[in-house]
């Protein structure tokens, strides 16, 4: 899954709930709790994507050159029903087909 750059602006941190959350970026994550900090829980969302590099052949058409794949990773941490903070990365690397 990845999140559009709209819906993670819509997050605020000290006012977005966690039901808040879920509706914006879905249920399909992994969830890391904080054994030290009880009510804290990380919720990861992941995707990736293919991104394809054009070469221009001949006037109007086009072929890929390369790919890159791009991995999304977006941390967002909620302490006691609240987002407390948002982390996004974005990896890429060049496809090796």
């Amino acid at each position: 899954t990845i999140i559009p750059r709209e819906r993670l602006a819509a997050i605020v941190p000290g006012e977005t709930t966690y039901e808040e959350v879920l509706k914006l970026c879905g249920t399909q994550m992994e969830v890391r709790e904080d054994l030290a900090m009880p009510r804290r829980q990380t919720l990861i969302y992941r995707g990736r994507r293919d991104v394809p590099h054009r070469q221009w052949a001949w006037s109007w058409l086009a072929a890929v050159s390369y790919w890159d794949v791009e991995r999304h990773e977006v941390e967002i941490v909620v302490d006691d029903g609240l987002v407390q903070n948002i982390q996004v990365r974005v990896d890429r690397a060049r496809s090796p087909r």
